[in-house]
């Protein structure tokens, strides 16, 4: 009995849909962003796009090995708490570091970029990417992630597994996207959670609705459809400006060809396997005058 759980347990972690937003949409994201960006970055992470969108979900695949890494993905943002540049140990620092984390990867790719280092700028771009997207799922904006204070328990997998998955061509559409533009990286991503927070509300209440109607998904889909499509777009957005932001952050700081160089051997100092992992000063970003189910962590499903 104890071999057939431990079965199930691998196929949950090692199955897209048990991550946030799932596999296919972290790859999407990312794409989508490359399309966005123009130059000679673009032409870049088209010509290594396999490896870009190959970044955008490992985040998701090191929680196993990393226990740090999954409050990267969200932030109870409905509880008080500190997010910056906090030790793991902490009970803050479990109540989620995602726009820390965001501003860390952004400075690091920055470096990456005026390094020249294709390594480094595939993996921190990749990252971005990923914990971008998390930042847009509302449901990563609050302690009631998975609905089990209002009687909404399981609705995490369902809102952003198996709801985009049944719709994903459609969960795209009807997208636009502005002009890049420089982000302040951590305040932006605060400004997202709290836009996020306040659609918590509409997810559960379709939730309850749908639970009563013997076409779940179909109505889920009706009433949160808009929900998905512009956080997606969001997401995809924010991606953009962030590595828009870190190009620009390495121009001001000297870069004047980009011309990245595969490394022969990639070693830790040269690209640390988690971009978070490494606190940089929080300064740095302001040169522009711009202010497996998670490893069974303590009181947390995967999200």
């Amino acid at each position: 009995m104890r071999k057939i759980y431990l079965i199930f347990v691998f196929l949950l972690i090692a199955t897209p849909q048990s991550t946030a937003w799932g596999f296919a949409v972290h790859n999407k994201v990312a794409s989508n962003a490359t399309d966005i960006m123009d130059g000679d970055f673009q032409n870049f992470l088209l010509d290594n796009i396999g490896s870009v969108k190959s970044k955008s979900v490992e985040p998701d695949q090191i929680k196993s090995s990393d226990p740090t890494e999954g409050p990267r993905h969200y932030d109870d943002s409905d509880i008080e708490h500190m997010d910056i540049n906090v030790s793991s140990t902490s009970e803050d620092y479990d109540l989620g570091v995602i726009s820390w984390a965001i501003l860390n990867a952004t400075n690091n790719l920055a470096d990456a970029i005026l390094d020249n280092n294709a390594d480094g700028i595939l993996h921190y771009a990749g990252y971005i990417a990923h914990y971008a997207a998390d930042a847009t799922q509302p449901l990563h904006a609050t302690k009631n992630y998975d609905g089990q204070f209002t009687g909404n328990s399981g609705i995490h997998s369902r809102f952003e597994s198996e709801l985009v998955s049944r719709n994903f061509y459609d969960s795209f559409s009807n997208t636009t996207f502005s002009e890049l533009k420089i982000v302040d990286p951590y305040n932006a991503t605060k400004n997202i959670i709290a836009s996020g927070l306040n659609l918590t509300s509409e997810i559960y209440y379709a939730d309850d609705v749908a639970k009563n109607d013997t076409d779940y998904y179909d109505v889920l889909w009706n009433m949160t459809s808009y929900i998905v499509i512009d956080r997606l777009n969001l997401a995809t957005q924010f991606t953009a400006n962030l590595w828009f932001t870190a190009y620009q952050m390495a121009v001001k700081n000297g870069l004047e060809v980009f011309s990245p160089v595969f490394q022969v051997k990639t070693t830790s100092s040269q690209v640390n396997s988690n971009p978070s992992s490494v606190e940089t000063p929080v300064g740095l970003l302001f040169i522009f005058s711009i202010p497996l189910i998670a490893l069974f962590r303590k009181k947390k499903t995967s999200r």
